[in-house]
């Protein structure tokens, strides 16, 4: 029975953990902006991502924390292609004005 709660506690916070970026990738998708973005704190957070699921790899179990960090992982990939993508927009508009 306690291993029933500790269970669900593993998924609750896998899930609360797995979106949490979501209305991150939602906002800077509708404004196109990634100035309140920093390039460098996603590249820290992808690569302790992909750090971790090689670590997880090589354990039994914890199927939450490797569903969560798995997420994560691709949730982070998704906001770094925005932020190159809409860097690079606003770059090529600001060399527009320029010229």
């Amino acid at each position: 029975m306690k291993e029933d709660y500790i269970f669900l506690f593993g998924w609750y916070s896998s899930i609360a953990y797995s979106i949490y970026l979501i209305p991150q990738i939602i906002k800077t998708f509708r404004v196109k902006s990634v100035d309140d973005l920093s390039i460098i704190s996603l590249c820290l957070i992808l690569s302790a991502g992909i750090s971790r699921l090689i670590y997880l790899q090589a354990q039994t179990g914890l199927l939450p924390i490797k569903v969560n960090n798995t997420f994560n992982v691709l949730s982070t990939i998704i906001l770094i292609s925005l932020y190159v993508k809409y860097y690079n927009n606003k770059n090529k508009s600001n060399k527009d004005l320029l010229h």
